[in-house]
């Protein structure tokens, strides 16, 4: 979480901001902010993509997981059952098989297929690492 909390802190600093006035530019509530800078939480799923749109950044190197920026056009998140939907599919997994090996409970992984829950940022990076891609191909924001 620290990379994360670094590579936030970094950017805001580019944007010659504080937490406050960012959140606001961005309208997210200053206290998540605070809180990722602090190291508190990660953000959501949502709030990683519209940070990630904002900075024009890969979520990868939001998260640390990525050393360089490499500024690349990305496109717009399909809802997550959709592209969840797709995964299963592209890496010719079940959500039984998944389940399994990811050590993730099934009605969990059902109920990010039927749309009832969204996984957390740390299942978005458990998935890519599972997979060896990018968390930006899970979320559906590359090709």
């Amino acid at each position: 979480m620290s990379k994360f909390s670094d590579t936030l802190s970094y950017l805001v600093f580019e944007q010659n901001a504080d937490a406050k006035s960012f959140a606001e530019k961005i309208g997210v509530n200053a206290t998540c902010i605070t809180r990722y800078l602090r190291e508190d939480r990660f953000p959501s799923v949502e709030n990683l993509v519209l940070l990630a749109d904002y900075f024009q950044c890969p979520t990868d190197y939001l998260l640390g997981l990525e050393e360089e920026n490499n500024v690349a056009g990305f496109k717009k998140c399909p809802q997550f059952p959709q592209q969840f939907d797709f995964l299963l599919k592209h890496f010719n997994y079940t959500c039984y098989k998944l389940s399994k090996e990811l050590k993730i409970h099934q009605s969990t992984l059902y109920a990010w297929k039927n749309g009832k829950r969204v996984p957390t940022v740390e299942n978005i990076i458990k998935l890519a690492e599972f997979f060896d891609c990018r968390v930006d191909f899970i979320l559906g924001r590359e090709s």
